[in-house]
């Protein structure tokens, strides 16, 4: 990971139903991030949901 990336970890299964819980959405209704991309942790499938920090903000997207 270059040091300029953002930090990217695959969310557990509670995490993600908590998350969608508090934001009111489905899973179909967070943004999506590509499989092929290169800044995905090792081991994710579709339908992962990855938290992605940058700086004081949080992002969610879920692996097509």
């Amino acid at each position: 990971m270059h040091i300029l990336q953002p930090k990217q970890k695959k969310m557990e299964e509670k995490e993600v139903e908590k998350i969608l819980d508090s934001f009111n959405v489905g899973l179909t209704q967070l943004p999506k991030i590509s499989l092929k991309d290169a800044g995905l942790p090792e081991g994710c499938v579709q339908g992962d949901v990855i938290e992605i920090k940058r700086g004081d903000e949080v992002y969610y997207r879920v692996v097509i």
